[in-house]
C-alpha cells in the first residue's frame, strides 16, 4: 500500500472516534492519548534496562625522581572504578636505560617494584580492566640519578568546602627519594574577583588551614624543599558554596597486617561540609588470587577485617550525605 492510500486509511480510521468526542476538549484528549501512544511504548520498553558499564580509571603518580640502586615502588593502588568493580591491574616495562637490566616485580599488581640498577630514564604503561572494559593507558616516568634529586610534593585531591568554613590541606604524601627532610610552603595561586578575605593559615607547615570568604573556585599550589631543591609545583583546587555539598571520605593512613590477625579500617575521620549524617560503603576492589575478601561489615564507620592470605589488599570508602556520594579513598593494607 502507498504511502498516500496509508494516510488515507489511517484518517479515515480516526473519523469514528472524532465522531463521538464531538470535537472540543475532550476530543483534544482523545487526540492526545493517540499521540502519546508511540511515546510511552517507547518508555515502556526501556524500563528494566541496567545502565552500561563505565570504565575504570587508572590514577597513579606519572612522574617520579630516584636513586641509583634503590629499590622504586610505583603506586596504582587508588584507580578508580565507578560502578565499584573488582580490578585488575596491568603494568609494562617500556623503556630503560641500554645497560640496565632491571625487571618489574609485581607486573599485576596495584604495587610492582623494581630496582633501578643503573642512571636514566625507566618509562612504563599503566591501566586497570574491571573484567568488561579498560582504562586508557597512564605513561609513568622515572628519572634516575646519583646525585640528590628534587621531592616530589602532593596535596592531596579536590574538595568542596562551605564558604566561611576551614578546610584542612595535607601535603603528608609529599615524598623525597634520599629521605631528606623537607619543608612546604602553600600559596593561593587564583582565586574568585569577588575575594578579599580568603585565609590561608600555617602556610609553611605540612598541612595548612583554608577559609574562603565568597563561592567559587580557589586554586591552592604547594612546593616542598628538601634543602637544596624544590619539587614541581602541584595544584589543589578547592570549590566554595553554601549549597549541599559532597561528603569527603577519610581513611587514613595505609597499614600492615598477618595472616589471620584482625586489621582495623576506620573511615570515623570522613566529613561533610554541610554536617550531615553519613552513611558508609566499603569495598575491596583488590586482594591476593585465592582470598574470599572477607570484611565484617561493609556499611559501617568502623570495620574489621581478617586477612586470610599474604599480599597486599586494596579498600575502599564511599560516604553519602543522603543526596551526594564523596569520591573514594583509598586504603592499602600489606599483610605477612
Amino acid at each position: 500500500m502507498g504511502l498516500k492510500n496509508l494516510r488515507w486509511w489511517t484518517v479515515c480510521a480516526f473519523l469514528p472516534v472524532l465522531a463521538a468526542c464531538g470535537g472540543g476538549s475532550d476530543c483534544n484528549a482523545v487526540l492526545g492519548s493517540l499521540a502519546s501512544c508511540g511515546s510511552e511504548k517507547q518508555s515502556q520498553s526501556t524500563e528494566g534496562i541496567a545502565p552500561s558499564n563505565v570504565a575504570p580509571k587508572a590514577v597513579t603518580t606519572e612522574n617520579l625522581n630516584a636513586v641509583v640502586n634503590s629499590k622504586v615502588e610505583l603506586d596504582g593502588s587508588k584507580s578508580l572504578d565507578e560502578d565499584r568493580d573488582v580490578l585488575t591491574y596491568s603494568w609494562t616495562l617500556v623503556t630503560k636505560p641500554s645497560n640496565s637490566t632491571a625487571v618489574l616485580n609485581g607486573a599485576t599488581t596495584p604495587k610492582p617494584n623494581f630496582v633501578a640498577d643503573v642512571t636514566g630514564t625507566y618509562t612504563f604503561l599503566f591501566r586497570v580492566n574491571d573484567s568488561k572494559l579498560s582504562s586508557p593507558f597512564v605513561n609513568v616516568t622515572v628519572n634516575v640519578v646519583n646525585a640528590n634529586v628534587a621531592p616530589v610534593a602532593r596535596a592531596g585531591s579536590d574538595q568542596d568546602v562551605m564558604i566561611g568554613k576551614m578546610l584542612i590541606l595535607d601535603g603528608s604524601g609529599s615524598t623525597d627519594a634520599n629521605k631528606d627532610v623537607i619543608t612546604y610552603k602553600w600559596e593561593i595561586k587564583e582565586k574568585p574577583e569577588a575575594s578579599t578575605k580568603a585565609l590561608l593559615l600555617s602556610d609553611d607547615a605540612v598541612k595548612a588551614y583554608f577559609v574562603p570568604d565568597v563561592a567559587g573556585p580557589y586554586r591552592i599550589g604547594l612546593v616542598v624543599n628538601d634543602g637544596a631543591l624544590n619539587s614541581d609545583l602541584v595544584v589543589v583546587t578547592i570549590t566554595a558554596d553554601n549549597n549541599n555539598l559532597k561528603p569527603v571520605a577519610d581513611v587514613g593512613k595505609d597499614l600492615e597486617g598477618t595472616v589471620g590477625k584482625s586489621v582495623n579500617l576506620d573511615g570515623s575521620a570522613s566529613t561533610d561540609p554541610n554536617g550531615d549524617s553519613l552513611t558508609y560503603s566499603w569495598a575491596i576492589p583488590y586482594a591476593p588470587n585465592g582470598s574470599t575478601r572477607n570484611i565484617l561489615s561493609s556499611i559501617a564507620p568502623k570495620t574489621v577485617f581478617v586477612p586470610d592470605l599474604p599480599g597486599l589488599y586494596v579498600f575502599s570508602l564511599v560516604v553519602n550525605d543522603g543526596r551526594l556520594s564523596s569520591d573514594p579513598a583509598f586504603l592499602s593494607v600489606t599483610v605477612k
